[in-house]
């Protein structure tokens, strides 16, 4: 939209008949913006506001998320219902079946593994590593499957798999792939040639079963929940039909080790299912689907837990607990300065074209600031686009707005510190701040190597980009470009969504949350990319550079059109480096794939670790970098987005404590949202079963299996029991027969089913949420109640002159409301200054609020009361008592009035100051006044000031108890000017009389002090400095001069030379 200057008196261009400079009329729109009438005057929804107030609450407090999975959970709220699983649940069969498997039992617990807790003496990888180690420990016949799983243990099963004919589970120790009996392609990671290979052995005691039966019984783990809880769909042959097979548990409810097939089954409950006998006497349910659908897919686990950000605002709850290892983090709304056309004209542009501090330190490293000057012309831009012809579109839509878009900050230590230097030129800036996650040594390596900065290019060219633009044609823009990425070959960017687990923190002195309450479930859609497949991507484009319209992997005339990146000339000079075949890079990169494969081995997990539940199972994670999502709580569409790359180390100075990114591109009254992701590259891990070994492998199986069962004291041999042969591959699941030493080989109900596990690393980058922060509005304080002053008038009984000025100070209060409505805005003032967090009780643990002299009165309100049997006792007393309003606004200010009181009767004044945005103060003290006529010509007024105990003031600083500080200090600048009384028109001195105020012929006198600065009074203030200790005087004294006032005169609106 434009300025329709039509619609708005008084504003727009004051043009002679010859021409002329336009002029603009900023006393109109500081009115307009005291009216609320003016563009900037945005609502804020109250009841919103009161209503994410618990969800925000809650927000603030999270500290962890126990679980980030790709996999999903199960949930049993009471142990008598049936599993419930999510929309993302997706485990193996097997490893379901184990219940090796996130759960949340219960509203008040975290997450588990659905398998039952270890118990007994605790193993750890050290104590397994031989099997003589393990006699040694005497655990090896009796140690019961937990969710602690080692390798080389052979766990006995719970009572339900146990007397159901599933006896026991053991794995081998992980190993290097053996190349001489792979497949052609090994199954290794890409690049990267890892991949290990590791045995899981099954056990089973057929001895409850018939021969038929038995060979069903293994069958019972390749199912997953979903199908367990919702039946198995099958076919046996194609002459039958489809059948689903139900699982019934042996007791109570339906859960992840249900069984189709129990001891107690009859061949009539088997036929009732679809399950049918062929012409050789065996069961059939489609056994080789089932182990095809097991060993023809790849699996994978990249489960992690991560850290998140409790609220700054949080903090006093914990009193004196210590939060050491937690990260903390805010978000501040600031309020530097009221410029009034700025705020006038800032709503019609959209933030992306609202000015950066990140680009005016750019030009002032570039040495381009002088083009600027030392500060921003914010009043002469605002005025350009509300006095001239300007369309809003030709600052939404030019380059400064596109490339503001995408901000890329490397925090280089001096460069922050021109961004902290510079942002109080601002009038108003919201403040991000964090506690950064140490990088490790792969984030470390991929920074020094620029693979960082180029994967973020690929981002900034397929992903991110405009995000004022909300036409259908860049929708569908951004959306092929994302498809692109997500079908390309190798595929680099895959939609995956999470379940996430996370826990708040209660402090320990209160009980902020109910049990139910401290653990979050939440799924999300989150960001993953295939980080192995871009890197492939990245080699072939380094050995063969794209041509013409081919697709690259990032694409300088994308990224740059929507992103600026900030930082050190270096890193500058890394984002303009093209992406060739460069000696120099080359050799880096072949030091860092080096160091790479190196750390990701390292890092690689094993089967066991897959299985078990504790902190063992967890992927490896490393931060890659941040990114902060800036939306619009109204909208919520996107209008920003930061990237901050972690901070190179100092040597001497370490880590910076706290990231901080200041964003100006903000407008007043406007709600934003900010979302701060921590993006991190996942040590993942993909994993692929073989049941049924080729004829080459078969001899492999039978070795590994003897080799494992005779650590036990066990031998297999015949009778070799086939649970299913491939006509077309000849391929066999098979179970070996068992014998305990000494038993007779000829009769034996034990078996033991090897299955085989090849295992790679994968990498993934994922976006995990570190911190949410919404409601984030700037404004500027309530005012402080103005200054009062109260003089008879001479003769005039009836009257009483009462004149008001603007208090300067910064104090903080408790609020105090006269008016119902009163009520609403300070609980609004509260969500503004991020004081509304209540402790359990209700109490308000920030009860003051913050009053502050940011801008001009525009209103003063006065309250009476009239009697003295009317005397308040408390300030709503005064509720409808509204007696008169002085408009400070109005083209003649209004700063006083005469009063008319009747005499002898008792009056009681308040008084209120509202400032430019509308924001009201305290009530004044209250005033008693009375004009005392004893007769005969013969009155006195009587001025008293009222104490109300209900204002209790505490200031804002430490020791403020006197109105005057004798002294303070400061940082970098110091402003000393007149206080308001000294400058207001003293009407009787200057000759003004009447009714109406003439302009006199005499000079003007100002001041209604009883002190006055302009009696040719000298003032002396020494400044000491706290680290030399030398001091300089400056001796100063007040002087005013008396002229014409001009009108403001801005730039033309054209060049007057081309006219």
């Amino acid at each position: 939209m434009a300025f329709n200057k039509k619609d708005i008196p008084g504003v727009g261009l004051s043009q002679g008949a010859s021409g002329g400079t336009p002029k603009p009329v900023s006393e109109q729109i500081k009115q307009d913006l005291a009216k609320g009438t003016g563009p900037g005057a945005l609502g804020i929804k109250f009841e919103l506001l009161v209503k994410e107030m618990k969800d925000k609450k809650k927000q603030m407090f999270i500290e962890y998320h126990d679980l980030i999975s790709m996999n999903g959970i199960l949930s049993q709220e009471t142990s008598q219902q049936d599993y419930q699983y999510t929309n993302n649940y997706s485990y193996d069969p097997i490893r379901s079946s184990l219940g090796a498997v996130w759960i949340k039992k219960g509203l008040h617990t975290g997450p588990r593994y659905a398998s039952p807790k270890p118990s007994g003496q605790k193993l750890s990888d050290s104590s397994v590593d031989t099997g003589k180690k393990l006699k040694q420990l005497n655990v090896a016949s009796d140690r019961s499957f937990c969710h602690e799983v080692l390798p080389l243990v052979r766990y006995k099963f719970h009572t339900r798999y146990k007397n159901n004919g599933i006896t026991n589970i053991k794995l081998s120790a992980p190993g290097t792939t053996n190349s001489s009996n792979e497949e052609e392609t090994p199954f290794k990671s890409k690049l990267l040639n890892i991949g290990t290979v590791q045995y899981m052995f099954l056990y089973f005691d057929m001895a409850d079963y018939s021969d038929s039966m038995a060979k069903l019984v293994p069958f019972n783990l390749f199912f997953d929940t979903r199908q367990k809880l919702e039946g198995y769909v099958f076919q046996a042959n194609t002459d039958t039909g489809f059948q689903t097979m139900e699982f019934d548990a042996t007791s109570g409810p339906r859960r992840y080790d249900s069984m189709f097939i129990t001891p107690s089954s009859t061949e009539d409950e088997l036929l009732s299912e679809g399950v049918i006998i062929d012409e050789l006497g065996n069961y059939q349910i489609g056994q080789g689907k089932i182990i095809s659908d097991i060993q023809d897919k790849i699996f994978s686990d990249h489960t992690i837990q991560s850290q998140h950000a409790i609220s700054e605002e949080a903090l006093p709850f914990f009193g004196n607990e210590t939060l050491q290892g937690n990260l903390i983090a805010d978000v501040k709304p600031i309020y530097n300065y009221f410029l009034a056309e700025w705020e006038y004209a800032t709503p019609v542009l959209k933030e992306q074209a609202l000015p950066s501090v990140y680009h005016a330190a750019h030009l002032e490293q570039e040495g381009k600031m002088d083009e600027w000057g030392s500060k921003f012309k914010f009043r002469a831009f605002a005025n350009k686009l509300i006095n001239c012809d300007v369309e809003p579109d030709e600052y939404n839509k030019a380059w400064l707005a596109r490339i503001n878009n995408n901000v890329v900050i490397s925090p280089d230590r001096r460069y922050m510190e021109m961004v902290e230097d510079m942002k109080s030129q601002f009038p108003m800036y919201n403040e991000i701040t964090f506690k950064p996650i140490p990088p490790g040594e792969i984030s470390n390596s991929l920074r020094e190597s620029g693979i960082t900065v180029d994967f973020l290019k690929t981002q900034l060219s397929y992903v991110h980009s405009d995000y004022s633009d909300n036409s259908m044609e860049n929708m569908f823009g951004v959306l092929a470009r994302m498809i692109m990425l997500a079908s390309s070959d190798p595929k680099i960017l895959e939609g995956k969504d999470a379940t996430i687990i996370s826990r708040l923190k209660d402090p320990a002195s209160l009980n902020m949350f109910e049990e139910a309450e401290e653990y979050i479930v939440s799924e999300s859609s989150l960001k993953c990319y295939d980080f192995l497949s871009w890197l492939e991507w990245y080699f072939t484009e380094l050995d063969d550079p794209p041509s013409g319209d081919d697709m690259k992997l990032y694409d300088k005339n994308l990224y740059k059109k929507w992103s600026k990146f900030y930082g050190s000339s270096e890193f500058k000079d890394l984002i303009d480096e093209s992406n060739t075949n460069s000696f120099n890079k080359a050799i880096g990169l072949i030091k860092f794939m080096s160091r790479f494969v190196e750390q990701v081995q390292a890092r690689s997990r094993t089967l066991d670790k897959i299985y078990s539940g504790t902190d063992r199972h967890f992927a490896d994670t490393d931060i890659l970098y941040y990114r902060i999502e800036k939306r619009s709580s109204t909208s919520g569409e996107v209008l920003q987005n930061f990237f901050v790359l972690p901070e190179e180390l100092d040597v001497d100075k370490g880590y910076s404590p706290q990231m901080k990114i200041i964003d100006t591109s903000v407008k007043y009254g406007a709600d934003y949202t900010y979302e701060i992701f921590a993006t991190k590259i996942i040590i993942g891990t993909e994993y692929r079963y073989n049941m049924a070994p080729t004829k080459e492998e078969e001899e492999e199986f039978e070795t590994v299996t003897a080799d494992h069962v005779a650590m036990d004291g066990q031998a297999i041999f015949a009778p070799v029991v086939s649970l299913h042969e491939n006509k077309n591959t000849g391929r066999k699941t098979r179970m070996f027969s068992l014998y305990d030493e000494g038993e007779d080989f000829n009769q034996t109900s034990k078996y033991v089913l090897p299955v085989k596990v090849n295992l790679r690393p994968t990498v993934k980058i994922y976006e995990c949420p570190l911190y949410k922060e919404t409601g984030v509005i700037i404004t500027d304080n309530p005012p402080l109640p103005p200054i009062v002053n109260m003089y008879p008038l001479s003769g005039k009984r009836n009257k009483v002159l009462m004149t008001l000025e603007t208090q300067t100070g910064d104090r903080n209060l408790p609020p105090v409301a006269i008016e119902s409505s009163d009520t609403q805005y300070f609980i609004l003032e509260r969500f503004a200054q991020k004081r509304q967090i209540q402790y359990p009780s209700g109490d308000y643990i920030y009860e003051n609020l913050r009053f502050k002299a940011d801008d001009d009165s525009s209103v003063y309100e006065i309250y009476r009361l009239e009697g003295e049997e009317n005397r308040p006792r408390e300030y709503s007393d005064f509720r409808g008592k509204l007696h008169k309003t002085l408009d400070k606004m109005s083209p003649v200010p209004e700063g006083g009035f005469e009063d008319d009181i009747a005499t002898n009767t008792k009056y009681y004044y308040t008084f209120r100051s509202k400032d430019m945005h509308g924001n009201i103060s305290n009530p004044s003290h209250v005033y008693e006044v009375e004009m005392v006529d004893l007769g005969q010509d013969v009155f006195y007024p009587v001025f008293n000031a009222y104490e109300i105990q209900e204002i209790k003031t505490q200031d804002i600083s430490a020791d403020r108890e006197k109105i005057v500080t004798k002294s303070k200090s400061l940082k970098k600048r110091i402003q000393i000017r007149a206080a308001e009384q000294q400058i207001l028109l003293n009407e009787e001195l200057s000759g003004i009389t009447g009714e109406t105020a003439n302009v006199p012929d005499q000079d003007i006198v100002l001041g209604v002090a009883d002190k006055s600065l302009w009696n040719d009074k000298k003032f002396k203030f020494r400044f000491t400095s706290r680290h030399t200790g030398r001091v300089i005087d400056l001796n100063v004294d007040f002087n005013y001069s008396t002229e014409k006032q001009k009108e403001e005169v801005v730039e033309a609106c054209f060049d007057p030379k081309g006219e």
